[in-house]
């Protein structure tokens, strides 16, 4: 088991680690707990050992370690005697943008995975983890909070670019790798504090709030705290959205991704909503899905991983038709505490990529949307955007009868289109103002400047057009 020692000792693993543990080390993520002795004995002692889980010789421990590194491992609680007089490793440790990460092993000896520990602080190579870390924001904050911190890697992420963090979890051990993995990394400005949501950081407010909530059901009495998300999946979820009002200052941001439910008395905007209480008008709200799960997929996938059968599906299927669930979106959020006139809740679908910066993109283009004028302005296609045209034989001939946008960035838009707003695109060309580009519409089609206007928003918000390199700003009242 890891132990906090002193400063000293943790420079002394990290400067060893930074010289001899392979900076690619990380990209052999899925092969943790897949070790095949025939393909991986290239691989350096360090990594079988550290990474991949397997236990080591003391003679493959001493050719890559000096006796001095040897005893502060060992210090630290880093190594262990394994079975057959070798050494093992009594974490996963690997890299992550430029961190060093330690969480716990749920390997063999031999590297064979075991089921791990209820309270196991778990990897975050995961794909899930990759999607949320992706999305945390590269800007400066003064006072920053991590809910489930887990291992600390999201806190360590924000760190550079704040004053300080906070990072908390429900769970000791995750407290403790917290702890340990700031002082492996020598990061100083990160707070680890035990205890449920809220509870540890009871009268501080934040500029940015993070979470990457547990999301599992489980139908067993058996409660893993890393994935366990309560009856419906939401349990802790809707305890961070619905202290926000408490704990967010003005301007603050929330960012999560989660994994929660569409149901019969509204999808998932609609119900954070309601979950931010009496002040929700206070809040921009926005939804990115990822991916969509049905019920009954969700049924069947969860029956089998548990038991490998399906003798649970129809409880599964019960409870869901009991929370009245219609969907299961795996999503990211971002709450704004920022709302003007009336608050916004939008849902988009994931284009290619989906960070902090693209869903405040959406938020300050909604905002302004209402009051902008686009005299003079410069559009020009997106080079994300498609135009496709669907044609049928009629009346003798091959003609057109559909037209439809499909954008892939940044967000999935797909949407059929009149004929004219088609047309749009394909004039927002050589450098032409928004005026020259309706003097030629309206030679083809006798649109109103209104319905104009309103069409080229629409395939701004879509992310058909954009503003022109060197074009005039858009005004707005």
């Amino acid at each position: 088991m890891i132990r906090l020692g002193d400063r000293s000792q943790f420079t002394a693993v990290r400067q060893f680690l930074n010289t001899f543990y392979p900076e690619d080390s990380n990209v052999l993520a899925d092969r943790v707990g897949d070790f095949d002795p025939a393909k991986h004995q290239d691989e350096s002692p360090l990594v079988r050992m550290l990474f991949l889980g397997r236990a080591i010789s003391m003679e493959d421990w001493e050719s890559v370690a000096p006796g001095e590194i040897r005893t502060v491992f060992s210090d630290l609680g880093l190594t262990e005697t394994a079975s057959q007089g070798r050494i093992r490793s009594s974490v996963l440790l690997y890299r992550l943008r430029g961190f060093l990460i330690a969480s716990d092993r749920f390997t063999s000896d031999e590297g064979l995975v075991s089921r791990p520990e209820e309270d196991c602080v778990y990897y975050a190579l995961t794909d899930t983890a990759h999607h949320y870390l992706y999305s945390l924001p590269d800007r400066r904050i003064e006072q920053a909070l991590d809910v489930g911190a887990g291992s600390g890697v999201a806190a360590l992420l924000l760190s550079p670019n704040a004053r300080e963090v906070y990072a908390t979890d429900i769970s000791p051990r995750c407290v403790l790798f917290t702890k340990f993995n700031c002082l492996l990394n020598g990061v100083e400005n990160i707070v680890a504090r035990e205890g449920s949501l809220y509870e540890p950081v009871e009268g501080l407010r934040f500029d940015l709030i993070t979470c990457h909530p547990p999301f599992d059901i489980s139908l067993s009495s058996k409660r893993y705290v890393y994935a366990d998300g309560g009856p419906d999946g939401e349990f802790v979820t809707h305890g961070v959205i619905s202290g926000l009002p408490k704990m967010l200052n003005p301007g603050g941001q929330f960012v999560a991704a989660v994994r929660a439910t569409d149901r019969v008395n509204g999808d998932l905007e609609q119900r954070v909503r309601g979950w931010l209480g009496a002040e929700h008008a206070d809040f921009d709200i926005v939804v990115v899905v990822r991916s969509i799960v049905q019920p009954q997929e969700h049924a069947i996938s969860a029956s089998m991983l548990a038991k490998q059968n399906l003798d649970d599906y129809q409880e599964y299927i019960d409870l869901f038709d009991g929370l009245g669930v219609t969907r299961m979106p795996y999503a990211h959020l971002l709450i704004e505490r920022k709302a003007e006139r009336v608050p916004l809740t939008l849902r988009r679908l994931i284009g290619k990529r989906c960070t902090t910066a693209e869903m405040q993109s959406l938020l300050a283009w909604e905002r302004a949307k209402p009051s902008i004028r686009l005299a003079g302005a410069r559009l020009r296609p997106s080079p994300h955007m498609e135009l496709r045209v669907r044609h049928r034989f009629k009346n003798g001939e091959v003609i057109p009868v559909e037209y439809a946008f499909h954008v892939e960035h940044p967000f999935h838009e797909q949407e059929p289109v009149p004929e004219w707003v088609a047309r749009i695109a394909a004039l927002c060309i050589a450098d032409r103002t928004t005026e020259q580009v309706y003097v030629l519409i309206r030679e083809e089609y006798p649109i109103p400047l209104a319905d104009f206007e309103s069409a080229l928003k629409k395939l701004i918000t879509m992310g058909v057009l954009q503003l022109a390199s060197g074009s005039n700003t858009i005004s707005s009242n």
